[in-house]
Order: C-alpha cells, then structure tokens, then sequence
C-alpha cells in the first residue's frame, strides 16, 4: 500500500521535463492505481477496474501444478475423482495421473469444461478420462484451436504412436440390450475400466455433454492380452448429446466404440487404428454422417473398419442395434488379409442403414462388404433390417462381397438395391475425396441428416477435415 502524505513535488527539484509532480511517496497512490486491467501477481491475481483481484492465470481449483512437461508451461495434474464443475483454461497443459473420473454415478454429477486449444495428456496406459452418467463434459473447441488428448511422449518429442496412454471413456443412461428386461436398475462396466464405469438406463435423449473439434490421439494402452481400451468409448450415451467434429488417431484398439445408447455423430475421422476404427455392439441405435475412415497407409496394423454387432450370445436381442449412416468413406488397407480385413463386417444380429457410402481398399485387403452367416442377421438383408442404397463398392481385391453357400447372394443384393454401382478404388476416390458422380440419395425426411448432394465423407468442394486433423497428409 502507498505512504501517503506530501510527497516531494520533484518538478521543481529534479528534471521536469520527464517527472509528474504527485501528492504521494512510493510507486501507487490510492486514488490512481494504474496497475488496473493488466498486472498480474498483487496478492495472488489480477488488478481489475476498480482495484479487486481475478485468478491469476494458473492451475484450477482441484488440480496441482506439476514439473512443466517442456520446461516453460504451466502444467497441472488432474487426479481421481472430481465432483464440483472444473474447468480446463487455455494456456496450460494438463496431466491424467490414474483414472480420472468427472461427477459419481448418477450422483455428485459435475461438468467438466475444456477451453479451445488445451492438450490434456496421459503418460501410461492407466491414465484415462471417465464422464460418468450423469455428468458432462463440454468439450468445445475451434478448427483454429482443436482440444487435444494425447499422450506425454507425443507432447515432449512430437513422436507419438499408438498404446501410449488409456482414452476417453463417455457414459451415459440411455439404453442397452445388456440391461434387466424388467426395466431394474441397470449398471453395466465397462470393460477394461476402473470398478464403477458404468451405464445404461432408460433415457434415450439424455446428455452426456458436448465434444467438438476434439482429437483423441495415440491411445488404447492394452491393460491385458487383447484387452485395450478404445479411443472413444461411449457406454449407453444419449441422443442429446453432442459429437461433431472429432478424430481419433494412432489408437491401438478401436477408434469409436458404442454400447447400446442413442449418441449421435457428424463429422468424425478415423485414422490409423490397429483394431476396428468403429464398433457397435448391445442396442446402439444412433446417427453417423460424414464419417471418413482410414486405415494406415503403410499397411501396418488394423482390422475392420466397421464391426457391427447386436449381441454376441442372443443375436435377437432386443432393443436391437440399428443405426443409420450417411456419407461414410472407408479406406482399407491389407495389414490384417483377407478373412479379416473387410471394410464393414455386420454380424451377431446387428441391422444397419447406409446411404452414401463408399468402401474401397487395395487388392490383398478383405472384401468391403461382408453379412455373418447367421440366421438373424441373414434374415436382415431379406426383411430390410440391413439397408444399403446409393453407395460405391471399390475393393481391388477382386471380392468386394463375402458371403457363403446357404447366404443371400450380397453382391445380388446390392446391385439390386436404388443407386448402388460397383467400380474401381481409382474410380470411387481421389485420395480422402469423392471421386464418383454416383448420385446420393435424398434425405430431407430426417433432420438431423444433411441432405448432401455427393456420396461419400468429403467433397472436395467442402474439405471439412482440413486445418484441425493429424495424419491426413
């Protein structure tokens, strides 16, 4: 605080001509503090108008600052489990130590909001982020500032690689075959996480929050002999959540994940995955469109770009995976053969809805189109479970259908579906973009569908992708 009194009038005494005369000693009288709007660190914040104090810039309540991961930035720790709202500012990296929960389970519900531009890091594979139901996150960042999750070597050194840290787990109360007939309680885990991940319910438009123009990189650590966590696991999520704009990449497991649950998607990208880069499975009945898929280009190690399932033990489960697809793209590569490669793969009962597809991939990947051999899922393809019309097969494999003896004839069904066509990989794509003038089909009945004039993920006319995506190049 200022000695006030009279102060020495030094316009007189000492050079004038650079001095102010002031009625004070020392640097800050009381009446002019012009410290105001921009100093930081008087009594642990910022001088506002008015002379209060705001947060100096730092960590957040609840988290601990930490060695700065390169040396200069501020870096803080986010450990066990966080039931008051928290919020990750810009400016910081910030460091998962174990599993991190957001809110209980259905109780002490908190949301946890992450500011554009932050990178949230892990540095092994039990360090992972879990939404539990009933709490949020709201995760909303910009092409210009994507949020990052990634893993502490990809922060250091730039070198990341898939399997170096666990992945983001969101769940949710919306419903899943796995859940009591009986409409009890349901509380099912998930797999490979921490005890009390769980979800299911009754709600299908509940909310899990938002992610937007998210990145989940290198990821999927195994916890076990072929158990990893995927990228993205959404457990029983709802439709009124929110998920546009995401990518998964370098994930050691599979890319997306639904269990059951209503959660919707647009614009996603799915590159380098070394198992499925998506996965349903137990009543998911959501939205996809703009979803581009591929696999990686050194023909290293992958799977199936999409495996669909119902229900392993009863295929007629119910309710019954059935969700729709717009303007996909799946780029496969050979890594994994023929009998294990296909660019989609539907089995144990699931039913699904394309539009606007293309599957292509190099000659030595699986086929792009494959139907289990049961009679659930056979009988899809018959009775219009399974759908699939104004979309592009361009496998160079020679096979782009696999199907058995007792099995509907796919390429039959196919070819005999509205605005299908079979062509070469050159054909259908020019890179990640729409190559083919095949026509797509109308949408507008469905509002939460575009109604996009091309088949495929991107138009060339409109690269969504660019300017926030790693590994596209």
């Amino acid at each position: 605080s200022p000695l006030l009194g009279a102060g020495q009038d030094v316009s007189n005494t000492v050079d004038g001509s650079f001095f102010e005369a002031v009625d004070f000693i020392g640097a800050v009288g009381g009446s002019d503090d012009w410290r105001q709007g921009w100093a930081f660190g008087f009594g642990g914040g910022e001088v506002t108008a008015g002379g209060s104090e705001a947060p100096v810039a730092g960590c957040p309540a609840g988290t601990e600052a930490i060695t700065p991961i390169d040396g200069s930035t501020t870096t803080c720790e986010l450990e066990g489990r966080y039931t008051d709202d928290l919020t990750l500012t810009a400016g910081n990296f910030y460091a998962l130590t174990g599993p991190v929960f957001v809110g209980g389970d259905n109780v002490d519900s908190a949301t946890l909001t992450i500011e554009p531009g932050v990178t949230v890091y892990g540095r092994t594979g039990n360090d992972y982020l879990v939404i539990s139901r009933g709490s949020q996150i709201d995760a909303q960042g910009t092409a210009e500032e994507p949020i990052s999750l990634t893993s502490s070597i990809d922060v250091e050194s730039g070198e990341g690689m898939p399997g170096q840290w666990g992945g983001l787990i969101v769940l949710g109360n919306a419903p899943s075959n796995k859940c009591p007939s009986d409409g009890s309680d349901c509380a099912l885990q998930v797999e490979g996480a921490e005890e009390g991940a769980v979800f299911g319910g009754t709600d299908a438009a509940d909310s899990s929050g938002t992610l937007r123009y998210v990145r989940v990189l290198n990821g999927g650590f195994e916890i076990a002999p072929d158990n990893e966590l995927n990228g993205i696991t959404f457990g029983g999520v709802g439709s009124g959540t929110t998920v546009e704009y995401i990518q998964v990449h370098n994930n050691s497991d599979d890319g997306i994940e639904m269990f059951g649950g209503n959660v919707n998607f647009k614009y996603v990208v799915l590159t380098n995955m070394q198992d499925d880069s998506i996965d349903w499975d137990n009543g998911y009945q959501g939205k996809l469109q703009y979803v581009l898929v591929r696999q990686n280009p050194d023909n290293s190690d992958a799977n199936r770009g999409i495996e669909a399932d119902n229900d392993g033990s009863n295929p007629a489960a119910e309710p019954m995976s059935s969700p729709t697809l717009a303007n996909l793209t799946i780029i496969g590569n050979t890594f994994a053969g023929e009998d294990s490669s296909e660019g989609i793969y539907l089995r144990e009962g699931t039913q699904a809805t394309f539009y606007n597809t293309i599957v292509s991939g190099p000659a030595g990947m699986g086929e792009c189109l494959e139907v289990e051999s049961n009679p659930v899922s056979q009988g899809h393809l018959q009775d219009g479970g399974i759908s699939m019309t104004h979309s592009v097969m361009a496998c160079d494999n020679g096979e782009n259908f696999k199907f058995g003896t007792s099995d509907v004839d796919l390429e039959q069904w196919f070819l005999g579906q509205q605005g299908n066509s079979v062509v070469t990989a050159a054909e259908a794509l020019d890179g990640i973009f729409t190559a083919t003038d095949a026509a797509a089909a109308d949408l507008s009945g469905d509002t939460f569908f575009d109604n996009a004039d091309f088949v495929g993920a991107v138009s060339a006319d409109n690269d969504w992708t660019a300017g926030w995506t790693v590994g596209l190049e």
